[in-house]
């Protein structure tokens, strides 16, 4: 006689990650002299044209390791923070980058932000490679210079320990006459590959 039972084991990762929480502002590149036109905050440059955020670490607004990572983007204009070089002048337009949606009301006559847009961004090949989006947005001024482009990209790593592996499903399988017959097999390997061991009280 077989007995078969089945345990659920739910595994949890953990995604360890030193990037600090995003506090400064992206100019997003341009003339020097009108780059405060046009600012984003509530993410850090990572590297010249580059925001990069792990998944669930601290810079991820959504906090959790789930396949995405969640960038809190303002848009400021009118140099909401000085940046070298340049004067802050009146923001009459903004185009591009339309899933911005949350923007400072116009024409801007002094430092404005619009309120945080959550900007999702997916991992790619079930979460093995990271993800990205570009961000291109351009301010028209009334004063000298007439406009501010700005572009970057958003890039979201994959969790330090790969994926999440999610729920997996054991079984176990003991025949009294074979006490042998007793490996562990698991849903997440392909074809049911038996486990040789397993750290984990199923009582």
């Amino acid at each position: 006689m077989t007995v078969t039972r089945v345990a659920l084991l739910t595994l949890v990762s953990v995604a360890l990650w030193a990037t600090p929480p995003a506090q400064a502002q992206v100019l997003g590149g341009g003339k020097a002299a009108s780059d405060c036109y046009l600012t984003f905050e509530g993410i850090t440059e990572t590297a010249p044209g580059t925001v990069a955020c792990t998944d669930g670490g601290g810079c991820d607004a959504d906090g959790t390791v789930n396949g995405s990572c969640t960038f809190p983007i303002s848009v400021c204009v009118y140099g909401k923070d000085p940046v070298a070089g340049c004067t802050p002048a009146p923001v009459t337009k903004l185009s591009g980058a339309k899933f911005l949606t949350n923007r400072p009301t116009l024409p801007a006559m002094a430092a404005a932000c619009g309120a945080p847009n959550s900007v999702v961004v997916a991992l790619r090949k079930h979460g093995k490679k990271p993800g990205k989006k570009k961000i291109m947005m351009v301010a028209t001024s009334s004063g000298t210079p007439k406009k501010d482009p700005d572009k970057f990209k958003l890039v979201c790593m994959p969790p330090t320990g790969g994926p999440v592996p999610g729920d997996r499903t054991f079984m176990v399988t003991y025949d009294p006459k074979n006490p042998s017959s007793s490996p562990f097999f698991t849903s997440y390997l392909p074809g049911g590959q038996p486990v040789e061991s397993l750290s984990h009280d199923l009582d």
